[in-house]
């Protein structure tokens, strides 16, 4: 991890997913992460929403507001599912509607979109690959599947939808039920896991070459004279 407080604790946060908790006149609400499962149930009310991600990028409670002022019943309603952890609720239309009618009524437009701005935050996975190292060890492994691809002959099948790309592997790598992938553990910390898994990949001479990887050295990393070289190695 960074050295960077803020950066540390959005990562930290994310995962213990650490829901984040606001005040409603006389009650507390918690944000949770969004599960798998989650994210499929609110991602039309996404879509509805029409965010525009390069104003999001300039500035996010600009763009926050702005979908408060014209799109406040969805972003009630989305805020109100954010508010609910386990599936039985999640999928209780009665109680997510009441609670959105909830903050409807109670919150304004200001107060509605620094909720929305936590919620866009706390699921931002492309910021925790950034802060990570994941991103540049997804960038290692497309360069030596392009290596060794360029080389071999294979086919890959399967693999076309959620089925395949994230809850078998998940089933299978970590022995948990699909009802688990999909509501037991945060999206965030499910594609973490996933992206982050450590691979052994075997490598001809000429292939560690074009990666840049030492053939034939053993570098004695006990030995206080390698420091230089094995923080070199590292950042290739």
């Amino acid at each position: 991890m960074r050295n960077n407080s803020i950066i540390d604790s959005r990562v930290i946060d994310a995962i213990l997913e650490r829901p984040i908790c606001f005040r409603v006149g006389r009650k507390n609400f918690f944000i949770y992460p969004a599960t798998l499962g989650k994210t499929y149930v609110i991602a039309n009310i996404i879509e509805k929403l029409k965010v525009n991600n390069l104003y999001l990028t300039l500035d996010i409670h600009a763009e926050m507001l702005r979908l408060c002022a014209e799109q406040r019943d969805l972003v009630c309603l989305l805020i109100s599912y954010y508010t609910f952890d386990q599936k039985k609720d999640i999928l209780n239309n009665r109680k997510v509607n009441s609670r959105k009618k909830y903050f409807f009524d109670k919150l304004d437009n200001e107060e509605l979109a620094t909720i929305l701005s936590l919620i866009f935050t706390l699921d931002d996975f492309e910021y925790i690959k950034q802060r990570t190292g994941i991103a540049k060890e997804e960038e290692r492994r497309k360069k030596i599947h392009e290596i060794k691809s360029s080389k071999t002959y294979s086919i890959t099948v399967g693999g076309a939808s959620v089925y395949g790309a994230i809850i078998d592997i998940a089933c299978q790598r970590y022995g948990w039920t699909m009802n688990y992938v999909l509501w037991g553990i945060s999206r965030v910390n499910l594609e973490a896991l996933l992206s982050d898994s450590i691979s052994n990949i075997p490598l001809t001479e000429e292939e560690s070459k074009s990666m840049n990887v030492p053939c034939g050295d053993i570098i004695d990393a006990d030995d206080p004279s390698n420091r230089n070289r094995i923080m070199e190695l590292l950042r290739n």
